[in-house]
């Protein structure tokens, strides 16, 4: 299982809080689409259901000269009933990621701490 790194106050947030802070991030939109996946080994389609609170990221990738720039949203948090949850991997700890922006830009909004798993303070 992915190490998993928490927006948390220890008060709680609640799920109107979330959505609220979500809608103030210009880089984070509420997203419960969904995936769908194919199987590899059988091409069966697996259908994942999204939920209330999931929240996507925007991407840029810079085109040409900065030109024809291409943006891309992926769902990359997600609520659990007191606070907001993203899997850690490595190229957080590049400060122009994305997913790291928007981390630090809604613990901001909701006065909280992003942790990890082990109580862990990240402070970017």
């Amino acid at each position: 299982m992915a190490y998993e790194l928490m927006i948390w106050k220890d008060e709680g947030i609640t799920l109107e809080d979330w959505l609220e802070a979500v809608d103030k991030c210009e880089l984070t939109k509420p997203d419960t689409a969904g995936i769908e996946l194919r199987n590899p080994s059988n091409g069966e389609k697996v259908s994942i259901q999204g939920a209330h609170g999931d929240v996507a990221v925007k991407f840029t990738e810079k085109g040409f000269l900065g030109l024809l720039n291409k943006t891309s949203w992926h769902t990359s948090f997600f609520f659990r009933h007191s606070y907001g949850a993203f899997v850690y991997t490595d190229s957080l700890e590049l400060p122009e990621n994305p997913v790291r922006i928007a981390a630090v830009k809604l613990a901001k909004l909701l006065d909280a701490k992003i942790i990890g798993e082990e109580d862990e303070e990240y402070h970017w």
